[in-house]
């Protein structure tokens, strides 16, 4: 509801309309110094709060650079990124709120400051106006009380009486017009200082806003940098769940198989074939040596036990009790199961003998858990095979060409109707469907036509697993250890070259095969920006598939990323990798990075030989070895050789 305006004239007539209309408009002004009240609090708690959140901000920034992860295995460089991540998060927030501290004094005080200002100045004037108003008023009704109540009888009288009338009048009319046009004043500056004021607010806070997006800004390069890792880090983990979960079952289902003849069993071999070593918990009898085999025996039943953990390798048997105490001895004639009619009712009892480190004889009585483990440490401790069912797995035949040609076939159907098309390779096939068509084409030697009505994904994941059911992966196991070498080197550079050298030492079968998939994993990176299959995410879906060690462990899974980071590698510098092997002594070309954006940088996809002199004058070869720098000597011979060119054909 909107206030009637005050009119000049009505102070004249001081009628019962004039008195209620200043009665709500000096309401209001009382209503707008609560108001403005409530603004400064609030203001003052948001400051307040501001304040709060910063020392909060900072606490956590401080937790961050102290943040420490430990990893299993090796660190990859995406987990050392990640593990910078925390210290550049710590920075990142600092630099925002010092920027925060900044505002909050520079504005905190001029907002609060111009609120009370206004209240107290511009209001306060308007209360004391309202006072003086009051007062003159009850001053005029008394005049004019006694006006109408006194009789002079002489003209000079009742003229002096009009005068001071008339001259009080005029007071009270001032008066009363002074504090109307304050109230019309204040009124209306009201309306401009606190939109003022706001707008203040507003814009410095906006500012603070701005400087935080101006942060982001300058840290984009490495805000999606830690975004693409920790995609691949989740693409990571989704395939270390599949492995892992794979391992358990592979695991427990072979445990259980030799549990049917051997009784289950708790005990690691870490040798299948010749088992050499284990390890496990047995019961140590704490008996005294007797020389009576009848007391002795008594003394087995009634002798207490203690559980240990017990470790066999080279013929030493490493004892670890409970409480903390190990003893090591050397196992000097073997070992020999005691049975029931030796004078012993305990299931599962064996001794050993061996030796203590200072070579006096001692006899040690185990008490086994199952009867499987008494087999295993029997045979292993006496060097006979452990008699347990062999897994047979079936496999795919190594490279023929039925497989060469089905993988040339699924390659060229899905580059020439799903190179863009989103998630290739990532989101997976029904599994019996790739089951299936894998089976027909490979064992059954259906033709490869059957390939054509085929659902692109189900295509796209049977490729990878015609690789990954392979005999021996692509890549091969004997190669395993020193392509996860060159993936654990801290220089690009040394990685591509020791990456470039192995690959050379494949059979020319597997490098052929393995030149045709990476040029097709090449191509499909190049439309990353549509299947947004960049060339990191190709390496997390197809690494598994192209190399594993021969013992599948938990280690090995974790280890994979290296593997990924070794095809990420092949993918990047294709051109430059299967242009030829590197001769001894050579620098490898700088490595090629992929952009934030997923799509590769452009290759140079030439020699030396083919650069100007410029271009020579620009590459970068480092020195630190004989090798290296006879690279950079031939570069510059060759970069003198093109200037002589050019004098020659000037002349």
């Amino acid at each position: 509801m909107s206030l009637k305006a005050l009119e000049i004239n009505e102070v004249l007539t001081d009628s019962p309309s004039f008195k209620q209309k200043l009665a709500d408009h000096k309401a209001e002004l009382d209503q707008t110094n609560k108001y403005i009240k409530s603004l400064h609090e609030a203001c003052k708690n948001v400051f307040d709060t501001a304040k709060d959140l910063s020392d909060k901000q900072l606490h956590l920034a401080k937790i961050l650079e102290d943040f420490n992860l430990k990893f299993a295995g090796t660190q990859s460089g995406d987990d050392k990124v990640l593990q910078e991540s925390f210290q550049n998060f710590a920075q990142l927030l600092k630099q925002v709120e010092n920027e925060r501290d900044l505002f909050l004094k520079s504005v905190e005080d001029c907002i609060l400051n111009q609120f009370e200002s206004f209240r107290k100045k511009e209001l306060g004037n308007v209360r004391k106006e309202s006072k003086n108003y009051e007062a003159s008023c009850k001053k005029f009704s008394n005049v004019l009380n006694n006006y109408s109540k006194n009789k002079y009888s002489t003209d000079s009288s009742l003229r002096e009486f009009d005068e001071m009338f008339a001259d009080e009048q005029r007071k009270w009319n001032d008066q009363a017009a002074n504090y109307i046009l304050k109230v019309l004043e204040v009124e209306e500056k009201r309306k401009m200082e606190l939109f003022k004021i706001m707008q203040t607010y507003i814009n410095v806070w906006f500012n603070f806003y701005h400087v935080g997006f101006e942060k982001k800004k300058d840290n984009m390069n490495d805000i999606n940098k830690f975004q693409l890792k920790i995609q691949h880090c989740e693409m990571n983990f989704q395939q270390f769940q599949e492995d892992a979960n794979k391992l358990k079952e592979v695991t427990f289902l072979s445990r259980k198989k030799k549990g049917i003849e051997n009784g289950l069993s708790d005990v690691q071999l870490h040798d299948d074939k010749i088992p050499v070593s284990c390890e496990g918990t047995l019961f140590l009898s704490q008996k005294k040596n007797l020389k009576n085999l009848k007391t002795m025996a008594i003394n087995i039943s009634s002798s207490p036990v203690c559980k240990t953990f017990c470790e066999y390798r080279d013929s030493r048997l490493t004892v670890k009790q409970e409480n903390g105490t190990e003893n090591t001895y050397l196992v000097s004639q073997g070992m020999r199961k005691m049975l029931g009619d030796q004078g012993t009712d305990r299931r599962y009892c064996f001794e050993v003998n061996a030796q203590k480190q200072d070579k006096s004889p001692v006899t040690l009585t185990f008490i086994a858990i199952t009867e499987g483990d008494l087999k295993t440490w029997l045979n292993t401790i006496n060097k006979h095979p452990v008699d347990s069912e062999v897994k047979v797995v079936k496999r795919l035949p190594n490279f023929d060409d039925v497989g060469t040609k089905f993988v040339e076939k699924c390659i060229e159907i899905i580059e020439k109707s799903a190179a863009t098309e989103q998630g290739i390779y990532r989101l997976p096939g029904v599994a019996t469907k790739v089951q299936k068509l894998v089976s027909d084409c490979i064992d059954k030697r259906k033709p490869l036509s059957i390939l054509e009505g085929t659902e692109i994904k189900v295509i796209a994941s049977a490729l990878k697993h015609y690789f990954r059911e392979l005999p021996e992966p692509l890549l091969t196991f004997e190669l395993y250890e020193s392509f996860l070498s060159a993936a654990k080197m801290e220089s690009k550079l040394l990685m591509i070259s020791d990456i470039h050298r192995a690959i050379y030492q494949l059979p020319d079968a597997n490098f052929d095969i393995l030149k045709i998939l990476v040029k097709h994993l090449t191509t499909i990176a190049a439309h990353s920006i549509t299947n947004k299959m960049t060339a990191a995410n190709l390496a997390v879906v197809w690494a598994p598939s192209l190399l594993r060690p021969r013992v599948q462990t938990i280690e090995g899974i974790i280890e994979t990323k290296f593997v990924t980071a070794t095809l990420e590698v092949l993918i990047n510098n294709y051109e430059v990798i299967f242009a030829g092997p590197l001769k001894d002594g050579a620098a490898p070309p700088p490595p090629l990075e992929p952009d934030l954006n997923g799509a590769k940088r452009k290759s140079p996809g030439r020699s030396n030989e083919d650069l100007g002199p410029k271009d020579v004058m620009s590459t970068s070869y480092p020195t630190n070895s004989p090798g290296l720098f006879m690279s950079y000597l031939s570069s510059s011979v060759q970069m003198i050789s093109f200037f002589l060119s050019l004098d020659d054909e000037t002349s």
